[in-house]
C-alpha cells in the first residue's frame, strides 16, 4: 500500500512542460560549446596562451636557471658534459642564434 501512495504522489506533481526543459538544456556553458566549438577552442587556446605564457612573462622578470645553464652549456659546442649528452645544449644555442 506505500508503493501506491508514494506512486500517486509522483503522478500528481505537475510535470515540467517541454518547453522549459529545452531552455535547461540550452542554458549553459557546455550548451554554448556545442553550439559554436571553434570559438569554443580558440577561447580555450587564448586563456591558454594567457595562463602559460604571457603571465609568466609579465611575473617573472629572469630566465629560468634550467635555460640559463643550456645557453651556458651550449655555447661551448663540446661532445660531453658532466651532465647530459651535448645535443640539448647545442639545440639551445642554435636557437638562440637564429632568434
Amino acid at each position: 500500500m506505500a508503493g501506491t501512495s508514494e506512486s500517486s504522489a509522483a503522478q500528481t506533481a505537475p510535470a515540467m512542460p517541454a518547453a522549459a526543459r529545452r531552455r535547461l538544456q540550452d542554458w549553459g556553458p557546455l550548451a554554448w560549446l556545442a553550439r559554436h566549438p571553434r570559438q569554443g577552442f580558440a577561447a580555450f587556446a587564448a586563456l591558454h596562451f594567457l595562463v602559460w605564457s604571457a603571465l609568466p612573462a609579465l611575473i617573472y622578470t629572469n630566465l629560468p636557471l634550467d635555460l640559463l645553464e643550456a645557453l651556458v652549456y651550449g655555447r661551448e659546442w663540446q661532445l660531453g658534459h658532466d651532465k647530459l649528452p651535448p645535443l640539448p645544449w647545442w639545440l639551445v644555442e642554435i636557437a638562440y642564434r637564429l632568434f
